[in-house]
């Protein structure tokens, strides 16, 4: 792929949290004593390729509320013995880019990444 044009765009997450400030991102915890809350913390990643529209606000959105949804879905099925407080997100991170080959083939291609720090709390028993 000689002379092929590139965009390349990052955009920041801002964070939903309301509870904790990310600043400072701790390794995950668990509780150790009776009462106490387990706190669990993980990076989600995500990519995502096609011809065009990787970095439409859509697709974005989608892909945001994918990834988030997907992990807080399963940390509950991981943890269905325990009630959860609250979960969120912190301040993520979405690199997308986007080529197109020169004439005669003028074929195009875009991609897409995540970095979402995402929490959850759990009240132990």
């Amino acid at each position: 792929m000689k002379n092929q044009d590139l965009t390349e765009e990052v955009i920041v997450i801002a964070a939903n949290d309301a509870i904790d400030d990310f600043a400072i991102f701790r390794e995950p915890t668990t509780g150790t004593g009776k009462g106490e809350d387990l706190r669990i913390e993980e990076t989600v990643y995500r990519t995502w390729s096609g011809v065009s529209g990787c970095g439409a606000e859509s697709e974005k959105t989608r892909q945001v509320k994918a990834a988030y949804e997907g992990w807080v879905s399963n940390k509950l099925f991981e943890y269905r013995h325990l009630r959860y407080k609250t979960y969120g997100h912190g301040e993520g991170q979405i690199r997308t880019s986007s080529s197109q080959e020169p004439w005669p083939s003028n074929r195009r291609s875009c991609r897409g990444s995540l970095q979402l720090p995402c929490y959850i709390i759990f009240e132990q028993p």
